[in-house]
């Protein structure tokens, strides 16, 4: 995707290494991460908060069994998978900054619906277009990001995101620990309104990545149409690629996901294996930087898969409840980690810029396929869930060997 820089459209060689000096600067990257990576790390209320609520929810709404609680929370990521399928291929024509906030607003309206729901379908419904709504808004900020920094700090920036939604799924844990007899409701919009003071702050405070202004030629609109960005993805030298990335994608939120669902599984205390899952979160999520730095980022996301799949393969056999059935548990976690923050910036480097928020589109549709199946682990034994999770992430440490880094910016 062509787009055209602030100011001049041609950039010298000192105002451009000014330029990446300043962006890659430690005081950049934290505001690029708060004003741009908090519609990124703010999703862990979409998708943790009806964990913990589980209880008041079947009790509050009429005709809420486990079971239809489960049908729900899948029609979140349902919702999700359509929003990539359909919204996310049109992204790379928008921009960056419209679409994250544009979403963003719609989506504070749906949490609003979902707290005043009655009914089984009301609050399914509103969960199905939250996940329609919301992840396009935290995806493209996902990207936006990394188009905000140099590229050799892509991989920082992404880690400090993946840190923060690690500390506020664990903050969320061990608040709803106390929070048990609060309503719901009056919890769903009090984790919700960050959204707002983002909604209301963020437009003013951030800019188009230099690459990125509205105004793009109408070729290069032909370059970014929905058909053009299908074809190229499944049609041309990237289909291994995209290929490959579907299987990592799928495997990665299949297994970060049916971890937390079936959190209760591993033992009676769901908050505090939620917590202790947080916690392995954050250390997780710090981890991956100086794996990166070291391995390369194939060889540090081939480690995350390979790591995850023997944990979980061999804590299959340790009894439900016991210390080891908790410790593979979480060791797995901590390598699926590694593997969620590489997968984010290898879509960055496998595809290029003019295909990035299609590729992330289509790795989100077939990846939200394994997380509308994550909420029926709960009803499986944990070793059961273990040993399909071992599979899945056996299967994408092989699709990783076949991702290809740094394409051909002439692909199309």
């Amino acid at each position: 995707m062509s787009y055209a820089t602030f100011g001049s459209n041609e950039l010298g060689q000192d105002d451009r290494s000014q330029q990446e000096e300043q962006e890659g600067s430690w005081c950049h990257l934290f505001q690029t991460v708060i004003f741009i990576g908090s519609a990124y790390m703010l999703m862990f209320v979409c998708t943790n908060f009806t964990i913990f609520a589980a209880d008041r929810l079947r009790s509050d709404i009429p005709g809420m069994t486990k079971v239809a609680l489960g049908t729900c929370q899948s029609l979140f990521w349902i919702g999700w998978m359509v929003a990539s399928g359909l919204i996310m291929p049109n992204v790379d024509a928008w921009g960056r900054k419209r679409p994250t906030f544009f979403f963003l607003f719609l989506s504070l309206f749906v949490a609003v619906f979902i707290t005043f729901a009655t009914t089984v379908w009301s609050f399914g419904t509103g969960l199905f277009l939250l996940g329609l709504l919301f992840p396009p808004s935290a995806l493209t900020a996902a990207i936006w990001m990394q188009e905000s920094v140099p590229a050799s700090q892509r991989s920082t920036i992404i880690v400090l995101a993946n840190v923060g939604y690690a500390a506020g799924s664990a903050l969320m844990a061990v608040t709803c620990m106390y929070t048990k007899h609060w309503s719901w409701r009056d919890e769903a919009r009090l984790w919700f309104a960050p959204l707002l003071v983002l909604m209301v702050v963020g437009p003013f405070v951030t800019r188009e990545p230099a690459k990125a202004a509205s105004d793009q030629a109408e070729d290069n609109q032909n370059t970014v149409s929905f058909t053009a960005q299908i074809h190229a993805l499944f049609f041309s030298p990237l289909r291994q690629n995209t290929l490959a990335t579907l299987v990592c994608w799928t495997a990665c939120a299949f297994t970060f996901y049916g971890l937390n669902y079936s959190a209760g599984n591993i033992s009676d205390d769901l908050y505090s294996n939620m917590a202790l899952l947080g916690l392995v979160d954050i250390v997780g999520y710090f981890v991956p930087l100086p794996i990166m730095q070291s391995l390369g980022k194939l060889d540090a996301q081939t480690l995350g898969f390979c790591g995850a799949s023997a944990a979980l393969i061999i804590g299959c056999f340790a009894q439900r409840g016991s210390m080891a059935a908790i410790g593979f548990a979480l060791v797995g976690r901590l390598f699926i980690n590694l593997a969620f923050t590489t997968i984010y910036v290898l879509v960055v480097d496998c595809f290029p810029e003019e295909r990035r928020a299609s590729a992330m589109g289509m790795a989100n549709l077939f990846g939200r396929l394994g997380s509308t199946a994550a909420p029926y682990t709960s009803l499986l034994p944990f070793h059961v869930t273990s040993l399909i999770l071992s599979a899945f992430t056996c299967t994408a440490a092989m699709a990783t060997r076949c991702l290809t880094v740094d394409v051909s910016k002439s692909v199309k």
